[in-house]
């Protein structure tokens, strides 16, 4: 039962890093001279002691949720949240399907994906979340079938959901 979601998952993630998102993105506060300023998604974090950043980064919602995974040339990182979500610090353990974290690393054609679903664990810790902008960060354990756990730490976002 795990495997087929956890797959499928992979497979959506990958389809809309390939598809794109939205260019119509709210804006930041105006800077000095009141010209409004294009806000921009961030996304990165630390897994088992290695700093990821620089992802090409693709936000969509998927029913109540909001999905944000970021793509490199060797790894996927997929963060989802339940959205309307007030700021605030919630757990997979304390909300049930709020959230979850997928990893997948990419070795030649070789993809090797961990998951917080079976038995892995996420923190997220909401300071922004209104109809525009979800700001936050997160943590996680992400486990795989016979590879046992991967740490993600230093998670951090800032995201201009879709509409």
């Amino acid at each position: 039962m795990f495997l087929p979601r956890f797959f499928t998952c992979c497979a959506i993630c990958i389809m809309i890093a390939l598809g794109g998102c939205s260019e119509d993105k709210p804006t930041a506060p105006p800077d000095n001279n009141n010209n409004e300023v294009p806000a921009k998604d961030s996304f990165s974090a630390t897994i088992n002691g290695s700093n990821l950043s620089g992802y090409y980064i693709s936000v969509y919602k998927f029913g109540d949720r909001i999905v944000v995974s970021g793509t490199s040339n060797t790894s996927f990182l997929d963060f989802t949240i339940k959205s309307e979500l007030p700021p605030g610090t919630y757990t997979s353990d304390n909300v049930e399907n709020a959230l979850e974290l997928g990893y997948t690393k990419v070795d030649g054609t070789t993809l090797e994906g961990w998951s917080s679903l079976g038995g892995g664990s996420v923190s997220a810790t909401i300071t922004k979340s209104n109809s525009t902008v979800l700001e936050g960060t997160f943590s996680g354990t992400v486990v795989r079938e016979g590879s046992g756990k991967s740490s993600i730490t230093n998670g951090k976002f800032y995201l201009n959901l879709p509409k």
